[in-house]
């Protein structure tokens, strides 16, 4: 079973390193330095907790918060803010933030509130799909709903048809009475299961 994926997004290179060690063990770690590369991973891969920062150079963690929510909305985001400033808590959770947590970390707080998040995105992708129908973790999001619609768009073209193959009429002239043909079940189009089932006997 793959693991879940967590990204991490914050500009000081120690606390960067000190997070991904503090998740390595339980979840696949992707890192970015600011916010421009955050959302260049996410648009390649299936993220299911983004750890962010809030005070970065560019792109603050609000503004990826709101990123996030648009390119990948499963995605639970976890904002990191100078000693749990009130403010920037009461706003990150006012935009759709899933928590926070303080300055100084705290590996113990870490560890909880991104099982918190993996757990809440989980049970949010079962009650969406249906347990063991999350779609394939390959993609984006975007990229998995062009996907679906494809295939549904295949599928609604080529249904699968019962077929009865129509003798000639010389042939109809030699068979027994009360023969009838064998069934050849084929995938046929819209457009030939119409015209197969105009012919039928």
């Amino acid at each position: 079973m793959e693991r879940p994926r967590v990204l991490i997004v914050e500009d000081r290179p120690s606390v960067l390193k000190l997070l991904a060690t503090i998740l390595e063990d339980r979840y696949e770690v992707t890192t970015a330095v600011d916010g421009a590369t955050a959302l260049s991973i996410i648009d390649w891969l299936v993220i299911d907790v983004v750890l962010t920062d809030i005070r970065m150079p560019g792109a603050s963690g609000f503004d990826l918060l709101r990123m996030v929510q648009s390119r990948a909305p499963r995605a639970a985001v976890v904002m990191m803010t100078a000693d749990a400033k009130v403010q920037d808590a009461v706003a990150a959770m006012k935009l759709g933030a899933f928590d926070y947590v303080g300055k100084p970390l705290d590996a113990d707080e870490i560890a909880l509130v991104v099982a918190r998040a993996v757990e809440h995105v989980r049970e949010r992708a079962e009650a969406e799909e249906g347990p063991g129908g999350a779609a394939p973790r390959t993609d984006s999001a975007g990229a998995r709903a062009r996907a679906r619609t494809c295939w549904s768009a295949i599928n609604q073209g080529r249904r699968p048809v019962t077929t009865f193959p129509r003798p000639s009429p010389r042939r109809r002239a030699r068979l027994p009475p009360g023969y009838r043909p064998r069934p050849r079940p084929r995938a046929v189009g819209r457009a030939s299961a119409a015209r197969h089932a105009a012919h039928r006997p």
